[in-house]
């Protein structure tokens, strides 16, 4: 149980930080309401389970390799510089804060997944760093367990980003669209930055 509770602290320290994945996240609270945050808070674990997956069946060593971890940072910038310029072009446009439940099914899920799929620190950090969790979970528990005792950080993680879906939820109702445009230029230029930091490290890597 102490493993479990660890493990779940744990994730919620590394979900905290604001990054792409809870930009999206608030974004489509603000646009979509709780509904649609979730579903790509949803779509941000499914890559989190995603990538424990990987590192659990020996994958890790990958990322180790200069052209691979090259590949995935100029992956991650085009993605995210995309996603970027594409928020912030939609801020231009009339804001409906009542978006479809079809809207809603077809796109946040997939833009969560994709978002913190091709966000090369989530890559960096589960493949790089998972080694050590998994062995350390080892230790404590049979090797029939260690995938979900492992797993439990993922927990953690939920539990963050469904605040954060809920907190964007209720602001939604306290702000005026062009408040949300506003929020959504901010956040196209938030990930356009990490796009350029992650364009930047994958050129020192190549000198």
């Amino acid at each position: 149980m102490t493993l479990v509770l660890q493990n779940i602290l744990l994730g919620l320290s590394i979900a905290a930080p604001i990054g792409p994945a809870s930009i999206a996240i608030l974004k489509s609270g603000f646009q979509g309401g709780f509904s649609s945050a979730i579903q790509v808070a949803l779509g941000v674990v499914a890559a989190d389970v995603t990538y424990v997956l990987i590192a659990y069946f020996g994958l890790a060593r990958l990322i180790t390799i200069p052209a691979v971890k090259i590949g995935i940072l100029f992956i991650g910038m085009l993605v995210l510089a995309y996603l970027g310029i594409q928020t912030i072009k939609e801020a231009s446009k009339p804001v409906d804060l009542l978006m479809s439940k079809d809207t809603i099914w077809k796109n946040c899920f997939l833009q969560g997944f994709a978002v913190n799929l091709s966000n090369p620190m989530a890559v960096v950090w589960w493949l790089g760093v998972i080694g050590s969790i998994l062995a350390t979970t080892a230790q404590g528990v049979s090797n029939l367990m260690t995938l979900p005792y492992t797993l439990t950080i993922v927990v953690g993680i939920f539990i963050w980003h469904t605040g954060l879906a809920l907190v964007s939820h209720l602001s939604q109702r306290s702000l005026s669209s062009r408040v949300v445009k506003k929020i959504s230029i901010i956040s196209g230029l938030v990930l356009i930055g990490f796009a350029m930091r992650f364009g930047y490290n994958a050129l020192i890597s190549l000198m």
